[in-house]
């Protein structure tokens, strides 16, 4: 749990430097800072969950490819084992991208990134 709130902090840091650096303006509109932190906690809550799904399709997808290197399963079944695998790697990256922006729109909505 610690190590996503560092990326997500680390995550925030670099983001406002690229935006910093190429002039970039902040939303003038700033959106409320409850609904912000709802939203960074829930991403952070997620990944948990998110992490230990990649991890249980990968050993999933490793178990097929046995099987099938032993004649017990199709080259179909090994790609639909891959196929679950990427979708779950798929839906971590955009809950973990979702936790960056939502640690973003909090710091917007504290104050943050005004000129």
């Amino acid at each position: 749990m610690k190590s996503i709130q560092n990326w997500l902090w680390i995550s925030l840091m670099m983001v406002l430097a690229i935006m910093s650096s190429c002039g970039v303006d902040m939303p003038k509109e700033k959106p409320s800072s409850f609904e912000t932190m709802i939203v960074a906690k829930s991403a952070v809550e997620k990944h948990g969950y998110y992490h230990r799904q990649v991890e249980v399709l990968k050993d999933a997808y490793k178990g097929t490819h046995e099987l099938m290197d032993n004649g017990k399963a199709s080259y179909l079944e090994v790609l639909t084992a891959q196929e679950t695998l990427l979708n779950a790697q798929l839906n971590e990256a955009v809950n973990m991208y979702n936790g960056a922006q939502g640690i973003i729109a909090l710091y917007i909505a504290l104050g943050g990134a005004t000129r």
